[in-house]
């Protein structure tokens, strides 16, 4: 990832990759305890309530919606950026460390297809 970053936008890939891991770990952490435990529903039950006063907001029109659908049309040449691309990284990696931790099946299953490729 960093090969095509350089100077500042390679200090800001890891300062947002180290804060984003950071920050979303422990509450990945929580999410995890509480699928484990079977209170997640009981949670998400409990907060429909809260749109009837916070409408959740349309993304379709935002930047971010319409750089994928130009992305999925096949016009891929979208500039990296990096900060974005380090909250996105560090996030994906804390999930995976949880997912480890919790030996989920997902990780599980990974590992052993990891392990026949190396060994053949």
């Amino acid at each position: 990832m960093s090969a095509g970053l350089a100077g500042s936008e390679e200090a800001s890939f890891y300062r947002h990759l180290y804060a984003a891991y950071s920050a979303a770990l422990p509450i990945l952490a929580e999410i995890c305890d509480e699928v484990k435990s079977e209170r997640e529903i009981s949670s998400v039950v409990d907060s429909t309530a809260r749109f009837e006063v916070d409408q959740m907001s349309k993304v379709d029109s935002a930047l971010m919606w319409r750089t994928g659908e130009t992305t999925r049309k096949g016009n891929i040449d979208v500039r990296v950026e990096p900060s974005t691309a380090g909250i996105y990284l560090g996030v994906m990696m804390a999930q995976i460390d949880v997912l480890q931790k919790n030996g989920h099946a997902w990780i599980r299953s990974a590992t052993r297809r990891l392990s026949k490729q190396s060994i053949h």
